[in-house]
């Protein structure tokens, strides 16, 4: 239901995506859009003359592209008819990409409150959309937005969380001046590359399975650049679990008070990465009283309405021994299922129930 997955091993991810034979650069006319399925709203296929489009990249196991998702549901809610978001599930890793892109939709319901799509794969593994958008531009991340003007041209590509509200204010009222834009996208450029710079060394030393001497690095990278630590949090805290497991849960609980206290979704995911423990390297001693933490944090700012999160929240409590405790919250998440979420998932939440209710 949820991977835990919480490094951010997209720059090895995206190695695989084939060169473009040209350059997508902002000024040109906006590519087609090929998908393989639309799983929510009416699909996107062309862009209308007088209207604002986004097109958004992102995937399942992305963390960062799943805190951008109420930024992207806050701009469709303000503008509605005037500018059309479509976020486009690329590079997914999942067995089974259809059910996995459908499950995490549902579950995010109306949090989720624009199109989106699953990118068509089946004459490239990489995708036709990651291909001819995002390898086209040179874009080495997600998540990653395009903003197209009402002309049907590229106005804008970079972070959903930078500047986007202001571009599409700017589009929408007619008032866009892309010269100060293309001002602060360079700037921004120029910090990415130094991010990149950064971890690269470390996802090296990662895939070499020096887990230790990565954390090395990337602490030495974080204390020249402490302004850093939200980008990398991520990643320091899955070097922490592989490393030294009780530095790493104090780690968490730290990220849960401050720079990710208001994340219901990161905080959810370290939760589950704790009480599921199924994402290689395995935990030791998982920290459930640690998770109980982190994802009854996740559940308060969801104001126990998000069925999935309640799940962890009982398998956590679960998981520590709190069988009464675990039973009780379930029975909530089980009574917030509805039609909307796919079979599967309200079957594992509903299975779950009844082995808390069945094996003491």
């Amino acid at each position: 239901m949820r991977k835990g997955a919480i490094l951010l091993a997209l720059i090895a991810t995206l190695a695989g995506i084939s060169a473009a034979t040209h350059a997508l650069k902002v000024g040109d006319k906006a590519p087609p859009i090929r998908v393989a399925r639309w799983v929510k709203g009416t699909p996107v296929q062309t862009f209308e003359k007088g209207r604002v489009y986004i097109i958004e990249f992102w995937a399942t196991w992305c963390p960062p592209c799943r805190t951008t998702i109420p930024h992207l549901t806050a701009i469709a809610r303000k503008h509605r008819d005037r500018c059309v978001i479509a976020g486009i599930s690329v590079l997914e890793n999942a067995p089974d990409i259809e059910k996995e892109v459908t499950r995490f939709v549902a579950s995010m319901g109306d949090r989720m409150d624009y199109h989106v799509a699953i990118d068509d794969r089946s004459e490239a593994p990489e995708g036709w959309m990651a291909r001819n958008w995002m390898a086209a531009a040179n874009q080495s991340s997600i998540p990653v937005a395009f903003v197209i003007d009402k002309s049907g041209r590229i106005a804008w590509i970079g972070h959903p969380m930078d500047d986007l509200d202001t571009i599409v204010d700017d589009l929408v009222a007619d008032r866009f001046d892309p010269k100060s834009i293309e001002q602060r996208r360079q700037q921004r450029l120029a910090e990415l590359q130094k991010l990149q710079q950064l971890v690269s060394p470390v996802i090296q030393r990662m895939e070499a399975g020096q887990n230790r001497e990565a954390l090395t690095l990337l602490d030495r990278a974080l204390a020249r650049n402490p302004h850093r630590e939200s980008r990398l949090a991520p990643l320091k805290l899955e070097l922490l679990l592989r490393t030294d497991e009780p530095r790493g849960y104090a780690y968490a609980r730290k990220l849960a008070s401050s720079l990710f206290k208001d994340d219901a979704t990161f905080l959810n995911e370290v939760a589950w990465r704790i009480v599921e423990n199924s994402t290689p390297p395995r935990l030791q001693c998982p920290d459930y009283a640690t998770a109980i933490l982190l994802a009854r944090r996740a559940a308060h700012l969801t104001e126990h309405r998000d069925p999935t999160i309640l799940d962890t929240l009982a398998y956590a409590h679960y998981k520590n021994g709190e069988r009464k405790t675990a039973i009780q919250i379930q029975e909530k998440a089980v009574a917030l299922l509805d039609n909307s979420m796919p079979e599967d998932v309200r079957k594992e939440i509903t299975d779950r129930l009844k082995r808390f209710k069945e094996q003491p």
